[in-house]
């Protein structure tokens, strides 16, 4: 569905949400495999459901802060159900409004990912944020980092981590 962005520029926005609904499922497995060593047990449909995922990890990790994302994790699965006509959704188009909340989630998730400094500073996630290349070639550097409000103060801790990760690793 053609949505309006806060620039009054209208674009697609349902692929990305797909998009960032199986970005979100991924942290989740990730999550859980991490805490449990053991995949998902989800089947079928439900093991790409990131509410139901969060609800497997709430088991072996209580978290009352991931609680409160309860409602955009059933709207990205949502999101990720209308990617095919036949699929059952509520019919809800999707927003750029909801960027703010799937940009706190994301970042949330990554920030408590229960791993060594050594591996989470090292993915791609970090890497484009605090590389110099990616500073000067990725065009949506800008948009990622000076307007993403759950990023908002925290680029400077970010870079000091990955710079002594960095370190840490290849000097």
């Amino acid at each position: 569905m053609p949505v309006e962005n806060q620039n009054g520029v209208r674009s697609e926005c349902s692929n990305d949400m797909q998009h960032n609904s199986e970005a979100v499922e991924k942290l989740l497995k990730a999550f859980i495999y991490l805490e449990t060593g053991a995949k998902s047990a989800l089947k079928r449909n439900d093991r790409h459901n990131p509410y139901l995922l969060k609800q497997e990890l709430k088991v072996a990790h209580p978290d009352p802060k991931l609680d409160n994302f309860d409602d955009l994790l059933r709207k990205l699965y949502d999101h990720y159900q209308s990617r095919y006509f036949d699929n059952p959704t509520t019919g809800k188009g999707a927003s750029s409004e909801e960027l703010d909340e799937i940009d706190d989630l994301f970042v949330y998730l990554i920030e408590t990912l229960p791993m060594p400094d050594e591996v989470k500073y090292r993915c791609m996630f970090f890497a484009f944020l605090c590389e110099e290349n990616a500073r000067r070639h990725w065009r949506n550097y800008h948009w990622a980092t000076e307007r993403n409000r759950a990023l908002q103060g925290k680029m400077g801790l970010i870079e000091r981590s990955y710079q002594q990760v960095f370190e840490h690793l290849y000097r």
